[in-house]
């Protein structure tokens, strides 16, 4: 029974030691390489074991003893290196020469020993069934001892090495191999030391012990490890994903992660690194991979002793979101009308296209705009308007072919492009008089206009250049004979100045550079001042006095008008209190509403503050509103008006006739005055016709229980023509200028006497 046992043993274990000697060498690693050399060593001492066991012949068993020791000596030597590489230690040069050197010389020695017992000599020990061959040890063993012991503390040490190097959750695959390693030797020794038996346990284990490294090195997993990190990936199983060991070996991947590398590459955590250009502090990468693009996410992980234990990858396919980005960046930066770039799309691209395109004349940015692109789609249609915009794209393209240009649809009506400058006059001489075919045989000529500015500093932005070549075409669309204006420097020192206006208007409220002049009105029955109308002027303190007709316009465009009418209307009462305790002056003033002070404030009710601050009467303070206000929303003017007029206040409708349809207004707005400008009764002063007209609408406007001022009367003729139409006041330069507050109190006292 014994002998069938050991027979059953050696065979099983021989037959494992071949199977993973196979499978080691089939993994073409170091690592499997050099555990296939130590379970070559290990099937060579169970294979010379059952040599020694089997004959009868004293030299063949002495040589199969001698063989036994010379194997452990070399499985000692393989085992060393397969730990140095398991453990992930670099193998020492010397070191390692001198155990080759000492393995060589111990084998030699063994070897010899049957023939010059140099090492030991030999007995038989016998047993129930089989004798074997034992060695006697001499002097020279205490060698052999001292090579196979020193190889093998320096595995246990590099064992242990690893044990307290890595995390928690690879300790066990360390210790496995540590408890092989002992039970090998420990049976060594049994076998030995025991004087009884002939049968060596370490032979059978040696089976056990082939199947233990291999699964150990090949295909242990961290369990405990898999499912920490199995918490993170299943959330994401989705999605292509790869978990690496410590070691960078793969643990686990799914069927999408496959099929996005060749194997070699996924099965070796440092080339997919280098193959998504990844490094330990990089996280995230976005990579395009067989036509699809992925973000992929990089997320190493750590135990609590911060010990490096593995590592995943998941690839998230973020093709279609980078296709509906691009998407939603072309509609964000493509005019859909003419396919050509919008602003945002121009300004995006256009150092790209500066870098790209080197010429020597230089750039320019040219702005055109369409002459009058409202009458063409008011006389036409939108569809008309669409038509010619579409057909100055197509010009502009075709000039793309020709020489470097970038264009785009950059506002309504308005083309910007960067072009060289050599090639502007070609666009403008082209492009300035076009005639466009629409529909049903017609055709509309379209006249453009340009403005530029050469690129001399390419150190300075587009937009910059974009501004200027703006400021040029409103220059030039300003002159119907010019076709093309280069930005100059007047076009500059009135850029500066107007910036300087805008960026200083607060501080001009607060510091009072604002002041207001009072322009005498005239009773043209009694020949008395009976108003006065109160016009705003800024003096500055570098720029000196500036006239309304430049800053009113900018104020009316960036809305702080509004502030300017409320100072003017508190300084309008100011004055009114001021002539109502002197007793200089007590008849009204007219101050001015403005469109946007409409639309913005509340202006009853700060026209009710303001009275109450100063105890004035209401129906001292005319507001004068303009025609021109009516156009938007009418339902709020005419609310406004009526009222200021229920709570006492004169309503002056300012501007009569200049605009908005003169009778609407009579019809529909609530009034008391109408002012009457001279230009209204100048066309055709011989034509009956046009004298029936205006004297016919002064007496409606008297039947509506009004008054009139004209306004603009600068001579004795126009005096008469005031007195003609029955006029209550007459305003202008042939009284007086707008004069300052006290040179007014001066005229009220002088005139007339």
């Amino acid at each position: 029974m014994e002998r069938i046992f050991l027979n059953v043993g050696l065979i099983l274990s021989a037959v494992l030691c071949i199977i993973f000697i196979v499978r080691s060498i089939q993994k073409r690693t170091l690592l499997g390489k050099l555990l296939s050399r130590v379970l070559i060593m290990m099937l060579l001492s169970v294979v010379a074991y059952a040599v020694n066991y089997h004959s009868n012949s004293g030299s063949v068993m002495f040589f199969a003893v001698s063989t036994t020791h010379a194997a452990y000596d070399w499985m000692l030597f393989f085992m060393m290196e397969f730990t140095c590489e398991f453990i992930g230690r670099k193998r020492g040069g010397f070191i390692r020469t001198f155990f080759i050197v000492l393995c060589c010389i111990d084998s030699a020695a063994l070897m010899t020993s049957p023939i010059n017992h140099l090492s030991f000599s030999y007995a038989i020990r016998e047993g129930n069934f089989n004798n074997v061959a034992l060695v006697e040890p001499k002097a020279f063993f205490a060698v052999h001892m001292v090579v196979g012991m020193s190889m093998a503390i320096i595995v246990m040490a590099l064992l242990c090495k690893g044990i307290i190097d890595n995390s928690r959750f690879y300790r066990l695959r360390y210790e496995i191999v540590g408890i092989v390693c002992i039970l090998t030797i420990f049976f060594i020794l049994i076998f030995i030391y025991d004087e009884y038996t002939v049968v060596d346990l370490s032979k059978l284990f040696m089976g056990v012990a082939a199947v233990s490294l291999s699964l150990t090195t090949f295909d242990y997993q961290p369990f405990r490890l898999l499912k920490n990190l199995q918490t993170y990936v299943d959330e994401n199983m989705s999605d292509a994903t790869i978990i690496y060991d410590n070691k960078g070996s793969i643990l686990k991947i799914n069927t999408k992660a496959k099929n996005l590398f060749k194997e070699d590459v996924i099965n070796n955590k440092d080339k997919l690194m280098a193959a998504l250009k990844l490094d330990e502090d990089t996280g995230r990468t976005i990579k395009t991979i067989n036509d699809s693009t992925y973000e992929v996410v990089y997320k190493p992980e750590y135990d609590s002793k911060n010990l490096y234990v593995g590592s995943t990858f998941i690839f998230y396919d973020v093709t279609e979101s980078l296709r509906r980005l691009e998407r939603e960046h072309k509609v964000a930066t493509i005019d859909s009308l003419t396919n050509c770039y919008n602003r945002a799309g121009f300004m995006e691209n256009a150092e790209k296209f500066i870098e790209e395109h080197k010429i020597d004349g230089g750039y320019a940015v040219m702005v055109s705009g369409i002459r009058d692109f409202k009458g063409i789609n008011g006389l036409y249609g939108t569809r008309a308007g669409d038509r010619v915009l579409k057909e100055i794209a197509r010009h502009f393209t075709e000039y793309s072919y020709s020489f470097p240009m970038l264009y785009g649809r950059t506002a309504e009506g308005k083309f910007t492009c960067i072009l060289p400058f050599d090639s502007l006059d070609r666009v403008v001489n082209e492009l300035s008089h076009i005639q466009i075919p629409l529909e049903d045989e017609m055709a509309v000529n379209v006249n453009l206009c340009h403005g530029f500015v050469v690129m001399t500093d390419m150190t300075k932005p587009v937009e910059y250049y974009y501004e200027i070549a703006l400021l040029a075409l409103a220059e030039c669309k300003k002159n119907v004979s010019n076709s093309v204006l280069e930005y100059s420097n007047a076009m500059a020192m009135e850029q500066r100045r107007t910036q300087t206006l805008i960026a200083e208007m607060h501080e001009a409220i607060e510091k009072e550079e604002f002041y207001i002049e009072l322009q005498p009105q005239v009773d043209l029955k009694n020949n008395r001042v009976s108003g006065a109308e109160a016009l705003v002027r800024w003096k500055h303190p570098t720029l000196g006095k500036i006239p309304p007709g430049e800053f009113i316009p900018l104020f009316e465009d960036n809305g702080f008008v509004s502030k300017v009418d409320l100072y003017v209307w508190e300084k309008a009462a100011e004055t009114l209190k001021r002539f109502e305790e002197e007793g200089s002056y007590d008849g009204p003033i007219s101050v001015n509403v403005s469109r946007v002070d409409v639309m913005s404030l509340d202006v009853v009710a700060e026209f009710e503050r303001i009275i109450k601050k100063y105890g004035i009467s209401p129906d001292k303070l005319h507001i004068e509103v303009t025609e021109s206000a009516c156009i938007g929303d009418r339902e709020t003017l005419i609310n406004m008006m009526d009222g200021l007029r229920e709570r006492g206040f004169v309503v002056e409708i300012d501007d009569f006739g200049s605009g908005y349809s003169s009778l609407n207004a009579l019809m529909e707005l609530p009034f008391d005055v109408v002012k009457l400008d001279m230009d209204f009764m100048k066309e055709n002063q011989s034509d009956e016709k046009s004298g029936v007209i205006v004297n016919a609408m002064a007496g409606m406007i008297h039947n509506l229980n009004a008054k009139i001022i004209v306004e603009g009367v600068e001579s004795g003729e126009s005096v008469k023509k005031a007195l003609n139409i029955d006029g209550d006041a007459a305003q202008g330069y042939h009284y007086s200028k707008p004069v300052s507050v006290d040179e007014f109190v001066n005229f009220v006292k002088k005139f007339g006497k």
